[in-house]
């Protein structure tokens, strides 16, 4: 029995500063922890993991700076789903400034 867990990550960017996010998610690889492991995950798209049924996950999306530090992490806990039950969160990077401000994780189901 598995379920699925879709997270799309995107950059909340203000107008006039599109440069900034592109260059920023360029080097700013998104990632995520389901349960403790680790996923690779994109920008302006979405990756789907395939998770235990019947089971509460946690779930942590963040970006890394150098593939070293942890930026702008957020998380969700995610309450048991159903066989085959698919649940969409996404991802958005506030960037203010040209500097990156924080994460925040919904759920857009």
């Amino acid at each position: 029995m598995s379920a699925t867990i879709r997270i799309t990550c995107n950059y909340a960017i203000p107008q006039g500063w599109e440069w900034a996010g592109r260059l920023n998610n360029s080097f700013h690889p998104p990632h995520g922890l389901v349960d403790g492991q680790e996923i690779k995950l994109k920008w302006n798209g979405s990756t789907d993991i395939e998770v235990a049924a019947g089971q509460r996950h946690k779930l942590e999306v963040y970006f890394r700076v150098f593939d070293v530090l942890r930026m702008c992490g957020a998380e969700a806990g995610i309450e048991p789903l159903r066989d085959g039950q698919t649940k969409s969160y996404q991802y958005e990077v506030e960037l203010k400034d040209r500097y990156l401000n924080r994460g925040h994780l919904r759920s857009v189901d």
